[in-house]
């Protein structure tokens, strides 16, 4: 709805503050503007109130409109509402609350106007206030806010110069007779439904004579009403259409002028002070606004009709009726009749109202406000004349005295040809340029005041025009002025081998033997140059170029010239190069304070000084900066949209970038694509901004992780960029192959990725200091890329070079540094080194804490402890754990700590402990439903391990099942392979021989899955020995020894002769023997056993344990029952001492004890 609301009116008329403590979170502040961005201007949103207060002090309105929160019970709400009700800029108070507040509550406080409970209430209730403000705005006049000084101009005087320079050139027309039609013909549609309107248009039509100016004026009837109400409305196009009148009232202006003042030199009263008076009725803001401005200049916007007879003006005036919607003003003019230039004359004789003394001053007449005083209810403003000789002085150094070289036909071309191009209407400024070049002067000097400023994206066209000229002018001034501005439209457009060309047709024309050196044709040079090397990127060279520039311009020109303020915004974004942001933003606000004073407030140039103002502080990382310098250059681009609709695509683009930093990707794609739909529409689709856009685009689609979409629009960025600079190697090209590089690296192409960042490596280290984050970021991704190549060696050799970077030493990018190295000691199986970082890490945090989050420590404590763990510390790795453990925040964390945990606990033998953390491990992993299958089925298998070591197999059997459930549909053939294992392995001990074989014939069939039948892996022999000794439990003796020979053959096939798994397979062959009652071979394969047993120096082995057994049950069937006592007690006191948690093994073994008594007694 707020479309609906003019957008002249509103650039001027109003502005609305929305204060709110939460906007110190730039992503609430981006959310706000988001929220309101169908205002027009943007909102300006504020979280710091004296920040607010000052914007408010500075700001020039009709009107100002303030939003914030409340809570009446709040001391800080109550002191912001106070202090915004008492400032007289502001207007009208809007409170949002969501309590329910009376209006006794903020009686006190009479600018509330609304209190809302929503902010679409809250907008509707504004918006309904800004038209009914704008209906009863109706300003004469213009503020010039110069202070004591006219040398300090600002915003407003900018606008006035330009449109004093179109007055005058309506004030000398050359169509009378069109013009006269034009007027007619519009003010007729707008009377058209009045006939007596109508009937006086046509007898002026008819009978209107020169002489009769000023009394058709004074006439109360359309064309005065239709004359101030289009000179107020300042549209340049309404006004055009009165341009015969303004002409007909300025020739009888002079010439009545003239005749008082020779009057008065007759009657010798010159020097001589004239006083006149008007009164009328103001908005009370309108009066704010004059107090506020004692000292500065006014400017009025109209004729101003005025009288000798003060009595009369306070007619007008009235005594305070009209309040509060209207304030009672007399002006008192003092016109010193020596100084002032201003048309002024007394009219009684010619006006349509001959009785009121009536003294008539010229449009755009300037005042110096010099007292407000209050008496009787009336305002008495007192004025006086000021001619600003500064403003004079600067409409003379941009347009000299040419005019004389013309008619006046060709004169009023060019004034509106220098009008048009100024308030940056490319279009109509072209159109009359074609005009003045019909009269054939297309060789006068004043063609270049419109040339070197059309078109900045179609340099093409500006280019042909400019070499067609050159062909055809000698001035070898001229020749010099527009090969300058070819080679810099050349640069632009990265061209640089053409630039050089012109460049090099431009040195004899400067600094030729047979021509005067001229300084300012010299600092022209200077600037090609200069911006030259900044294309090329060497910006050293440019900076001392324009350097020479800036001191030729300031000595040479006036201190507020546009070729200063020019000077210093190339100078600012130089230095933005060169990443020196505060002697840029210093630039930029030299440049700013010079166009804000000469040129129009809504003018183009403003606005790119704000654009690259934004682009500083963005790369400075100042985002709530960079988002008021984009909203303010994007408001003036939209006020003058007909310049350059490209410049609305830069800030889009700008804009972009501050989402993607507030991660609202949906918005920046948003503004994004609304860049690249505005340069599809003006620029050709190879132009180097799509370079940029693209390579933003893809990086953006990166962070989306929409992989395929991103490398398309960087490969079509890396193809533009390589276009445009075939032979250069520039940071953009870096950019691109980083982002590129990232592209890949996600991907998990991590050679490809490699390629490109070493690339990205080379250019920036020709564009960037070593320390800088992005040539910083690009050996971090080197780096990480080698490590998930697992060369290990490469990337800590890239880890060390960035350590001995220039960078501070107690930073978060030193930290990720450390903790990476550490990582990757621990990779390459040196925990000691790792230890080394790991401490440096946490010396660190400790050092500067408030840098480091739980979430890294938590990490580095873990790896830590991985490290201890791999050196068998295990105190000091369950100390890290345990560390790790209080940092733990999400369930992913103590999932990953409590099986850290688990596996320490494993290592150390403390099975009970194990199962503890292996069941923290599963009941923490079945309460995230983000948790998946594979956790959980590791869960299981781990719990059923921890049982199994603790010889609780049946308690095992469901786990173990259970993890096999939840592998088989993932085919994980590793982990189910496992799971079987297990089972096997728990049905043989609990005697379940049918399941046992069932589940080590699956194994033994996931084994030769896995090894694409090779039976050398070693997992193959157990699995054959443990199927024989359950073919033995089931009698099947001759299959049993078969298992068991094709165990022994496949150890002996890479084992040597004492190793202790050789012995395993003597063992399974003794027991097979024993329960085939071949006791004497059975103690041979157990004497063989015992033999290899000896060589491992262990007298202690855990498998003596078996092997006693075996032999106290040879010896019970052989009926020796002494020597079979003794290998049982033997069994018995190695399980105690090795197995002691084996209760079932220590029963099996006293009950074998049991037995061998029996017989004794």
């Amino acid at each position: 709805m707020w479309e609906n609301i003019e957008y002249q009116a509103e650039s001027k008329f109003y502005e609305v503050v929305w204060f709110n403590e939460n906007f110190s979170d730039f992503k609430n502040s981006v959310d706000a503007s988001i929220r309101a961005r169908s205002l027009k201007p943007h909102v300006k949103t504020f979280f710091d109130p004296e920040e607010c207060w000052n914007f408010i002090h500075d700001t020039n309105v009709d009107y100002l409109f303030f939003i914030m929160p409340f809570n009446p019970f709040s001391s800080v709400d109550n002191e912001i509402l106070t202090r915004a009700n008492a400032l007289l800029q502001v207007s009208f108070i809007y409170l949002l609350s969501t309590v329910e507040i009376c209006n006794d509550q903020v009686r006190y406080f009479e600018k509330v106007r609304h209190i809302c409970s929503s902010e679409d209430i809250l907008i509707e209730k504004l918006y309904a206030d800004v038209r009914d403000c704008k209906e009863n705005s109706s300003s004469s006049f213009s503020l010039l806010e110069i202070g004591q000084s006219t040398h300090n101009l600002t915003k407003a005087s900018g606008a006035f110069i330009w449109r004093q320079l179109y007055l005058e050139a309506l004030f000398h027309t050359f169509d009378g007779e069109q013009a006269k039609l034009d007027m007619v013909e519009y003010c007729r549609n707008y009377y058209a439904d009045d006939k007596a309107e109508l009937d006086k248009i046509s007898y002026f039509e008819l009978n209107y004579r020169s002489d009769d100016a000023i009394k058709w004026y004074t006439r109360d009837s359309f064309l005065y009403r239709l004359l101030n109400r289009t000179l107020r409305s300042e549209n340049i196009d309404d006004i055009y259409k009165f341009r015969f009148i303004l002409s007909e009232l300025y020739t009888r202006l002079i010439e009545l002028h003239c005749d008082y003042l020779q009057t008065l030199l007759d009657l010798d009263l010159i020097p001589y002070t004239l006083t006149v008076y008007r009164g009328q009725l103001i908005a009370p803001q309108e009066l704010d606004r004059l107090k506020r401005s004692l000292g500065s200049l006014i400017a009025m916007n109209t004729f101003l009709s005025t009288s000798f007879d003060q009595n009369a003006s306070l007619m007008f005036a009235g005594n305070g009726q009209r309040r509060p919607n209207y304030e009672s003003v007399l002006f008192a003019i003092d016109i010193d009749t020596s100084t002032t230039t201003t048309p002024f004359a007394d009219i009684d004789k010619y006006s349509w109202n001959n009785s009121e003394q009536e003294i008539l001053i010229l449009v755009g007449a300037m005042f110096k406000i010099m007292n407000i005083q209050y008496e009787n209810n009336v305002w008495t403003i007192k004025l006086q004349t000021c001619d600003s000789q500064h403003i004079r002085k600067l409409q003379e150094h941009y347009y000299p005295k040419l005019l004389n070289e013309f008619n006046t036909e060709a004169a009023f071309y060019i004034c509106m040809v220098n009008y048009y191009t100024v308030m940056a209407d490319i279009k109509r400024s072209n159109s009359y340029l074609k005009e003045f070049y019909r009269l054939d002067n297309s060789n006068s000097p004043l063609t270049e005041i419109q040339m070197r400023k059309m078109a900045v994206f179609n340099s093409e066209m500006v280019i042909k025009v400019r070499e067609q000229e050159l062909a055809l002018t000698t001035d070898q001034d001229m020749r010099l002025s527009w090969l300058l501005r070819i080679a810099q439209l050349h640069i632009e457009d990265n061209n640089f081998m053409k630039a050089i060309e012109c460049i090099e047709q431009c040195r004899p024309l400067v600094f030729g033997s047979f021509r005067p050196l001229k300084l300012l044709h010299l600092a022209n040079f200077l600037e090609t140059l200069g911006l030259l090397c900044d294309g090329q990127e060497k910006h050293e060279e440019a900076l001392k170029l324009f350097e020479i520039m800036l001191r030729i311009y300031t000595a040479y020109l006036p201190s507020i010239a546009l070729e200063i303020a020019n000077a210093h915004d190339i100078i600012g974004m130089t230095h933005f190069y060169l990443g020196s942001y505060s002697d840029a933003i210093l630039h930029f606000n030299y440049s700013l304070d010079i166009y804000r004073q000469c040129l129009p407030l809504e003018h183009f140039s403003i606005g790119d000084c704000y654009q690259h103002m934004g682009l500083v502080y963005f790369r400075s990382g100042c985002t709530i900066q960079a988002k008021r310098c984009y909203d303010s250059a994007s408001e003036l681009y939209e006020k003058c949209s007909q310049t350059n609709p490209a410049r609305m695509g830069k800030i889009y683009h700008c804009q972009a970038h501050l989402y993607a930093v507030a991660n609202n990707n949906e918005e920046a794609l948003h503004a994004y694509q609304k860049a690249e739909q505005i340069y599809r529409s003006f620029l050709p689709h190879d132009h180097c901004f799509f370079a940029g856009l693209y390579s933003d685009l893809g990086e953006l689609h990166n962070c989306m992780n929409d992989l395929d979409q991103a490398l398309q629009y960087l490969n079509t960025a890396l193809m533009i960029e390589s276009n445009h600079n075939p032979c250069q190697k520039t940071r953009l090209l870096g950019t691109l192959h980083l982002h590129i590089g990232r592209n890949y690296f996600m991907r998990g192409s991590y050679s490809t990725c490699l390629n490109n960042f070493s690339i990205a490596a080379v250019i920036f280290q020709r564009h960037l200091p070593l320390h800088n984050e992005t040539f910083q970021e690009i050996l971090h991704y080197i780096a990480r890329a080698y490590y998930r190549l697992n060369k290990y060696e490469e990337s800590l050799a890239n880890y060390k070079l960035l350590l001995n970077l220039d960078m501070p030493i107690e930073s978060e990018t030193a930290f990720e540094i450390f903790y990476s190295i550490g990582r990757l000691f621990l990779k390459m199986k040196q925990p000691k080194e790792a230890l080394e970082y790991f401490e440096a890490c946490l010396n660190l945090s400790a050092t500067i804490a408030s840098l480091f989050s739980n979430d890294r420590l938590l990490h580095v404590y873990r790896y830590q402890g991985l490290a201890f763990f791999r050196l068998k510390e295990y105190s000091h790795a369950l100390d890290s754990f345990n560390h790790a453990l209080t940092l733990c925040t999400t369930i992913k964390d103590f999932v990953v700590t409590y099986n850290e945990l688990r596996k320490l606990y494993h290592v150390q033998r403390n099975f009970e402990l194990e199962l503890y953390y292996a069941r923290l491990v599963l009941d923490n992993s079945m309460e995230d439903p983000q948790q998946c299958e594979f956790i959980l089925g590791h869960s299981y298998l781990n719990i059923g391990q921890a049982y199994f070591h603790l010889y609780e197999y049946e308690k095992a059997l469901p786990f173990l099942h259970k993890s096999k459930e939840i592998f088989d549909p993932l085919e994980d053939r590793v982990n189910i392979s496992n799971a079987v294992e297990y089972i096997a392995v728990s049905y043989y001990q609990i005697d379940n021989y049918e399941q046992a074989e069932l589940f080590t014939l699956q194994r033994l069939e996931l084994l030769r899955r896995f090894h694409q039948n090779n039976e050398s892996s070693p997992d193959f022999p157990y699995a054959y020995s443990r199927l024989a000794r359950i073919k033995c439990e089931q009698k099947c003796y001759n299959e049993a020894e078969e298992l068991s020979e094709k165990a022994l053959c496949l150890r002996r096939e890479y084992l040597s002769e004492n190793d202790i798994r050789l012995g395993v397979s003597f063992q399974t062959f003794g027991i097979v023997c024993n329960a085939q009652e071949k006791y004497e071979e059975a103690l041979d394969y157990f004497e063989k056993f015992e033999k290899i047993l000896r060589t491992t120096k262990e007298s202690d082995h855990p498998y003596h344990t078996y092997l006693h057994e075996n032999l106290g049950t040879v010896y019970y069937n052989m009926k020796q029952f002494t020597k079979s006592r003794e290998h049982y007690e033997k069994s018995l006191t190695f399980a105690l001492e090795k197995y002691p948690l084996h209760r079932r093994f220590h029963q099996r073994l006293k009950y074998g004890i049991e037995r061998i008594f029996d017989h004794f007694f």
